[in-house]
């Protein structure tokens, strides 16, 4: 019989940190998941490590690469080989509840969903190694204990949380999906393609997942090359699936794509170039353009339509009156 969670953790150099995410994982009170973990070449002891680990529990179950993919890779690798009924990606770094497993798959099965969004806390580690946890959440600012069809639900207001790990979501339906391999930031567009194909979508008020928030993690690492252009991909492949799926301006979707190309563009006019611009940069560039003349052209065409409508509402309102 199939578990009923599939728990994958790409690993690459955390030997500090993943014994600690593995506790809370074969800690957890459901006991029928797996535990995938993908090394992704680790140079330091984490493959030894989750080794230990699964000599002790055959519910770790260890995969690795030749070369190293990065993190998309990874989780892809995790899917491949996932046969739990709902998957949940966890990254090495991290923690979670010990009721996590039991909680969001109850709720998964009860309101008989494809997806559970849940909240995060967030942790640092001070000096002495002792865990301080911040009083607020990572959150989306969603209704709390709600079922939504996000095929129909487009105006979110820009408040769902596209880091893949703040979702549980039933495999049968994340099967249809891949990460982008050997970028970084490649739950982005992952995580909002969900989204936007998900027809039914819980979200409770609970704080499962602990989030470390120390400066080693590639979000908060120094802006690089490599990492802006990746950003720049992020941007290409969100406009591509826009085009695909032919989602209007009012769909959540079109809304954060251009509100990442803005924080794009905000990336590029920051970054210090030692030498010639590359020719992604100028090319983002020119698409940024011309994105920015049609929201224009589009504003300047709803604000036309309002100025002759309103006139008209005054008249209802004062008729009806």
């Amino acid at each position: 019989m199939a578990p009923k969670i599939s728990l994958i953790v790409p690993v690459f150099n955390v030997e500090k940190y993943v014994s600690k995410c593995l506790d809370s994982l074969v800690a957890q009170t459901l006991k029928d998941i797996e535990i995938i973990c993908v090394d992704d070449c680790s140079t330091d002891n984490s493959l030894q490590i989750i080794e230990k680990y699964a000599a002790k529990d055959a519910r770790i179950k260890i995969f690795k690469h030749e070369v190293n993919k990065c993190v998309g890779q990874a989780r892809n690798t995790g899917l491949e080989h996932a046969v739990g009924e709902y998957i949940w990606f966890v990254d090495s770094d991290d923690c979670v509840d010990t009721k996590a497993c039991q909680i969001l798959y109850k709720t998964a099965k009860e309101y008989e969903v494809d997806m559970v969004s849940f909240q995060a806390l967030c942790f640092i580690e001070d000096e002495t190694g002792n865990e301080v946890y911040s009083p607020s959440y990572l959150i989306n600012d969603w209704p709390k204990n709600v079922t939504y069809d996000l095929t129909t639900s487009y105006n979110l207001n820009g408040n769902q949380n596209i880091t893949v790990w703040s979702y549980i979501v039933k495999r049968t339906f994340i099967s249809d999906f891949i990460f982008r391999p050997g970028v970084f930031h490649e739950d982005i567009d992952f995580t909002l393609k969900l989204l936007s194909q998900c027809k039914s979508l819980r979200n409770i008020a609970y704080a499962p997942y602990y989030y470390r928030q120390d400066n080693f993690s590639i979000t908060r690492s120094k802006l690089n090359l490599k990492r802006l252009i990746d950003n720049i991909k992020t941007s290409y492949s969100l406009k591509a699936y826009i085009d695909e799926k032919h989602f209007p301006r009012k769909h959540f979707f079109t809304d954060t794509y251009i509100s990442y190309c803005n924080s794009v563009k905000k990336m590029i006019e920051d970054f210090q170039f030692n030498s010639v611009i590359p020719n992604e940069i100028t090319e983002f560039n020119i698409m940024y353009k011309k994105l920015m003349i049609s929201e224009k052209k589009q504003t300047s065409l709803l604000n036309r339509i309002m100025k002759k409508l309103t006139p008209l509402l005054i008249s209802k309102v004062a008729i009806n009156k």
